[in-house]
């Protein structure tokens, strides 16, 4: 009687520890499905950012080209950038209808001409 009662208790533990295990499973199979898709979404955004710093990239390549070509030179002033002409040319206002939105410089922009 004894033995048969201990028997019994020992098979409710066993499969009370059973279903304990299978729901902790179970939480381990949602919490690792919830880092995957972290992990896909994490991935998804390093792969925008790649491609802004790409485009960055490109945009600096292209002013490169252009103040070298242009001959100018960006330098750090005191208290903002200073662009320098080479001898010989100027930088004068420009008014172009329809670039306003290429006006960067506090909603100017300049081209660069020979001096008269």
């Amino acid at each position: 009687m004894i033995r048969a009662g201990n028997l019994r208790a020992v098979a409710e533990a066993r499969a009370e520890g059973e279903r304990l295990l299978a729901a902790l499973q179970d939480d381990l199979a949602e919490q690792r499905a919830e880092v995957e898709r972290g992990i896909e979404e994490v991935g998804v955004e390093l792969a925008g950012l790649a491609a802004e710093r790409d485009a960055v990239r490109a945009e600096l390549a292209d002013f490169e080209e252009l103040r070298d070509r242009l001959g100018i030179q960006v330098i750090e002033g005191r208290t903002q950038p200073v662009i320098i002409v080479p001898e010989g040319r100027e930088i004068r206002l420009w008014r172009a209808a329809g670039l306003h939105d290429l006006a960067r410089y506090n909603g100017r922009m300049y081209r660069i001409m020979d001096s008269e």
